[in-house]
């Protein structure tokens, strides 16, 4: 199953609470069937570091799209 967990970016330094509970529950739910998650997130170059972020934390795919 392939399962796609949009993000946000945000002028702060720390990740909204519901944007680190969607990456948690997408990365849970890829351990336990095996499928392939995207991060996708709608932003500035500024989100490149969030997005890089997301892969280190085993996430198959992370675009940006402005």
């Amino acid at each position: 199953m392939n399962i796609i967990a949009i993000i946000r970016q945000t002028s702060a330094d720390s990740q909204p609470k519901q944007d680190l509970a969607a990456v948690e529950a997408a990365l849970r739910y890829k351990r336990q069937s095996g499928g392939f998650v995207t991060a996708l997130c709608l932003g500035t170059e500024a989100a490149v570091p969030l997005l890089r972020e997301a892969g280190a934390l085993g996430w198959g795919s992370a675009p940006l799209s402005s």
